[in-house]
């Protein structure tokens, strides 16, 4: 075994030589402040006096576990501390041991221990590196849509039983949201099941999310156990929410309330614990004041709410993620794209992208297809939505002739965006660097004019 740091408090000198003549290093705290502080990551495990006054002890676990969760604490106790010995335990000790202490025991447990942080240390590196592609950071963006979107990931990762409702369009990342939350909490190394409502039959569904228990006399499919099932300390993530039959509505809200569910076919409870995430196209709201959706259902999906906004609405990330999907196309093909150019840039941003992000990853991958040359220029993005970005988004804007008054050389640029835009003032503000605002005081400004 190689040599491992553990951290005694307070100082015990047979244990700290004992432990010395295994090869190990000990580092030495008398008091709450000094193990606290002294609990870097390089330590192992910690041997750890139950009482220390006022109970000093209990904050040590405390202390030392928020710094690093993994180094396994045992406690040396007299018989009579037991009730304190059990809090401990509740509160994250690995293991304890009753005077009279025997260095030799000791030493025998803490070879368990340096195990326990080992596998603890693997499962915590294999765990982020799974997560690494769902991290807050992310959820690329720049925008104020964004960073409430990033910081209420964050939160709501850390709520591992809560349940969740995403509503937003196709392609605004609904799924990469959920996968977000998951990876961010304690069920991230279990799994994570996404089931798509909308494509199956009220039949297929209610047998794919609760299995179906076979019949006597029946030959057994190949579908017993369910999502549910397959699902237990993990997380499902429930496609199209809003297309459920009223059957399997009654069904979810019985698990939501009790834990539990029955297999089709069955008679007998299932308890397992999965955490569910709910997504939809459509407000869930809209849909219980017309009457399709059981309020009762809505209220214990929308515990934690997700707004999905469309990129419509955060056009300042557009750039930030085409240039993102470049990048991606450029590591993942071995490809000499390098940049989009700025009039691409501008057709990318002045685009409604009814599609979402998914659209606009589907266009820049085209794109890295068609470029040459090492840059994207306008060209290579096709026609968006029926709006040609090429060649009008790349030709120079014409100044007006030598002698026009600098009012007159304004107007004609945005009199050329304006046409270059079919009249769309957003499109048209993008070609110009300016914001929707500014065209639109020019043109009112222009009519007074006149």
């Amino acid at each position: 075994m190689s040599a491992k740091r553990v951290l005694i408090v307070p100082m015990r000198w047979p244990l700290a030589e004992r432990l010395r003549a295994d090869g190990h290093e000990v580092v030495e705290a008398d008091t709450a402040e000094d193990a606290v502080e002294r609990a870097d990551a390089g330590i192992d495990a910690v041997i750890l006096d139950a009482r220390m006054p006022n109970e000093a002890a209990l904050a040590v676990l405390a202390g030392v576990h928020d710094r690093d969760p993994d180094p396994p604490i045992i406690l040396l106790a007299g018989r009579e501390d037991a009730a304190m010995v059990t809090t401990a335990l509740a509160g994250g000790a690995f293991d304890y041991a009753y005077e009279p202490i025997d260095p030799d025991d000791i030493a025998r447990r803490m070879v368990r221990a340096f195990e326990v942080t080992r596998l603890r240390r693997e499962l915590r590196t294999l765990r982020d590196r799974l997560a690494r592609p769902f991290t807050p950071t992310s959820l690329l963006g720049v925008s104020p849509a964004m960073e409430r979107t990033r910081a209420l990931a964050r939160k709501v990762a850390a709520s591992e039983d809560a349940p969740v409702l995403l509503v937003g369009g196709r392609g605004t990342g609904r799924d990469h949201v959920a996968r977000v939350i998951h990876c961010g909490g304690g069920r991230a190394m279990r799994p994570f099941l996404k089931v798509p409502c909308a494509a199956m039959s009220e039949e297929a569904l209610d047998a794919e999310l609760f299995g179906r228990e076979p019949q006597p006399g029946v030959e057994v499919g190949t579908h017993v156990r369910g999502v549910f099932d397959e699902a237990h300390e993990g997380t499902i993530l429930l496609d199209d929410v809003d297309t459920l039959s009223p059957s399997l509505q009654g069904r979810l809200l019985r698990y939501l309330e009790s834990r539990e569910f029955r297999r089709v076919g069955g008679s007998t409870d299932i308890r397992v614990d999965v955490r569910i995430m709910a997504a939809s196209t459509r407000s869930i709201e809209a849909l219980v004041e017309r009457g399709t959706f059981p309020s009762d259902l809505f209220y214990r999906l929308n515990v934690l709410g997700f707004e999905m906004p469309p990129l419509a609405n955060h056009r300042e990330d557009v750039v930030v993620l085409a240039r993102h999907f470049v990048d991606q196309n450029r590591r993942a093909r071995r490809l000499d794209i390098r940049e989009l150019s700025p009039a691409a840039e501008a057709a990318l941003s002045a685009y409604d992208w009814p599609g979402n992000v998914d659209e606009l990853r589907a266009v820049i991958d085209r794109a890295v297809m068609l470029a040459s040359g090492g840059v994207i220029e306008p060209s290579h993005l096709g026609c968006l939505g029926g709006l040609p970005v090429a060649p009008d988004a790349s030709t120079p804007f014409r100044l007006p002739d030598e002698g026009c008054r600098l009012d007159d050389v304004e107007k004609s640029l945005v009199m050329q965006a304006l046409d270059r835009s079919g009249g769309n003032q957003t499109r048209a503000a993008s070609l110009l660097g300016v914001h929707r605002d500014q065209i639109r005081y020019r043109l009112g400004k222009y009519r007074k004019d006149q």
